[in-house]
């Protein structure tokens, strides 16, 4: 970082080391990509921002070309006058007085004041910016007029220098004792090594310690790294190992017309038209642009239709709360002719926090989830949720499936197919301590009727049954530790016999 008040002023710096140290190895354009799509590239953001394209999210600055021929020569050489408007969130920000007066009423927040700027600068004299009239929208950013904030913070650092800011910090590189950055007539990119014996003479390429007092060449072919065009062939200008940072994944399609940037795909291929290749495409026949999650139904999770670590939106009634995590079910009115309840339920884990800053649903709540698929040891659960917004609520939850608990317990296709559904079994209690599962510890709080486990992770069920003892369980059937199992989630969901009880469970 080269502590530049602004992005004008870092590309300003940026242009100056070019120009003086670096032979002007990067163009106009280059520069520019590296504040924008290079910069969005680095962090992993590019599917997001960082380009003008249909999908993608992002402020807009609009600058005077002047007389430059190449546009982006006239973004790297802008001043103050030449920002000719900034657009936040697609309502303007700042710019030429005559443009925000053509933007009244689309591109000018409603009733939002945009003041004249008067002042602010630090070196500005005359008029306007820098000689050009200029006007701030900020009500909608500060809740104040800019008058007041100028009064307010008369002794702040300025908004803007016309010429270079008070005490920029330098660009130049240096290092006391080895190099000035300065050019010289013997040292053409001030990297402190004389033309001569330097082994790229007009790339600045000092000696570093990692380089053990060499200048770095990789391939020993008396090119420096910073200069060689192959850095790792010798001596040739044909590169065994090449790479095109407008095609990262070389199929001959750049960026940033490549709909698969990240993996090869020649052909395009793009079954829905979302201008996401079929390739990377987590729902390659249903529509969703970029950074939108997949539509999605309970059922097509379930059942597998819907690729895992997918980023998903669906909706469901609220059957269950564990914690801060829940449970959903499809509605009653809403089951598929076909599958009816099999596959109509999916568990969603919110994580430990409590405080999620969402919504906390209740049972019978109708609730539409973002989140992603993923596989927990076999459970296919929503996780890392991004939203949840509640549609309706005191809706009646779906009707459990009853079936008696030595047939559940058998029949492994059946309970995979309703798990995280509402399950009522019935039969006779005839393990009070089955084995531990997968990651327990003891005491589990478990228990079996007729070799269907009941566990206590919304409710402990109370008082404890006794061997013999006839039970009805109705609860959330669910995946844990290797075993499904059914979870009561309050008092009335454990109907007793008359058997004889204790109250403490072992």
């Amino acid at each position: 970082p080269s502590g530049s008040m602004n992005m004008l002023r870092e590309l300003a710096c940026a242009n100056d080391l070019n120009r003086d140290n670096f032979g002007e190895a990067f163009s106009a354009r280059e520069l520019w990509a590296m504040a924008t799509v290079r910069a969005a590239e680095a962090l992993a953001i590019d599917d997001a921002t960082g380009s003008l394209a249909v999908g993608l999210a992002g402020d807009i600055s609009v600058y005077n070309r002047g007389d430059n021929e190449d546009p982006f020569a006239a973004i790297i050489g802008a001043g103050p006058a030449d920002v000719a408007l900034v657009l936040r969130g697609g309502l303007a920000l700042y710019g030429d007085d005559q443009m925000l007066g053509a933007l009244a009423g689309s591109g000018v927040a409603p009733g939002e004041p945009c003041d004249l700027v008067n002042g602010g600068g630090g070196d500005n004299v005359g008029f306007g910016v820098c000689g050009v009239s200029k006007r701030l929208c900020i009500g909608r950013e500060t809740g104040d007029r800019f008058s007041e904030l100028a009064q307010s913070n008369n002794t702040a650092y300025p908004l803007y220098f016309c010429e270079h800011p008070l005490a920029e910090p330098s660009c130049v590189p240096s290092r006391q004792g080895e190099y000035t950055g300065t050019p010289s007539d013997l040292d053409a990119d001030g990297d402190g090594i004389d033309d001569g014996v330097d082994n790229c003479p007009d790339t600045f390429n000092p000696v570093r310690p990692i380089d053990d007092g060499f200048q770095g060449d990789q391939d020993g072919d008396g090119d420096g790294d910073a200069c060689d065009p192959c850095p790792l062939d010798f001596a040739t200008g044909v590169c065994t190992m090449s790479y095109n940072p407008d095609d990262r994944d070389s199929d001959g399609v750049l960026q940033p017309n490549d709909n698969c940037p990240m993996l090869s795909n020649a052909a395009q291929e793009d079954a829905d038209g979302d201008g996401q290749g079929d390739i990377c495409d987590a729902c390659p026949t249903v529509p969703n642009p970029s950074g939108q999650p997949c539509p999605a139904t309970i059922y097509s999770i379930k059942s597998g239709e819907t690729p895992l670590e997918s980023t998903v939106s669906v909706s469901g009634v609220v059957t269950a709360i564990a914690g801060s995590s829940f449970f959903l079910q499809v509605p009653q009115s809403d089951l598929d002719a076909g599958l009816g309840k099999r596959f109509s339920g999916i568990y969603v884990y919110m994580g430990g926090a409590p405080d999620t800053g969402l919504p906390a649903p209740v049972r019978g709540d109708v609730v539409a989830v973002t989140g992603r698929t993923k596989d927990f040891y076999g459970e296919i659960e929503l996780t890392d949720v991004i939203a949840i917004g509640i549609e309706q609520s005191g809706v009646a939850v779906p009707s459990p499936t009853v079936i008696a608990a030595a047939t559940l317990a058998q029949d492994e296709i059946q309970k995979a197919e309703l798990e995280a559904t509402l399950v009522t079994i019935n039969g006779t209690v005839d393990d009070l301590n089955p084995a531990l599962g997968a990651g327990q510890t003891g005491p589990i709080y478990e228990f079996t009727i007729d070799g269907m486990r009941v566990d206590d992770k919304m409710y402990q069920t109370a008082p404890w049954p006794v061997l013999g003892q006839q039970l009805q369980v109705t609860g959330v059937l669910r995946l844990a530790n290797q075993h499904f199992k059914v979870a009561p989630r309050d008092s009335f969901d454990v109907m007793f016999s008359d058997s004889p009880v204790v109250t403490d469970p072992p």
